[in-house]
């Protein structure tokens, strides 16, 4: 699962995780320490070599849940991408509106490709 929010963008796996837990894995540090803001649990961040993601922690799934649902609860933007990001992070706001560029470059292939569009 790919989640974007103001306090980041993680990955959550069940990799590598008891049952109930998942692994949540981030490119940055900070992102991390931002979500355990939201967090009572405060798992240790682990810093790792995997190509894919360096930073990773361990919660129970019911605090993702927790964390998810707090943070619909609290959503207060009508467009992502002018919100989840801060004017003066540059180099993030390029990275997640080429996510948006390459989603919408897809969907509008996929659209062509279709017969009920």
């Amino acid at each position: 699962m790919w989640v974007f929010t103001k306090d980041g963008f993680f990955t959550a796996v069940s990799s590598q995780c008891q049952k109930d837990e998942l692994m949540i894995k981030a490119n940055s540090r900070k992102d991390l320490e931002k979500l355990l803001l939201n967090i009572t649990d405060q798992p240790p961040i682990q810093e790792s070599r995997e190509p894919g993601y360096r930073f990773h922690l361990i919660l129970p799934k019911t605090s993702w849940i927790r964390y998810l649902s707090d943070y619909v609860e609290r959503l207060d933007y009508e467009t992502v991408r002018d919100n989840i990001v801060t004017r003066n992070d540059t180099a993030r706001h390029e990275a997640y509106q080429a996510v948006w560029t390459t989603m919408h470059n897809w969907m509008g292939r996929e659209a062509l490709s279709r017969d009920d569009m």
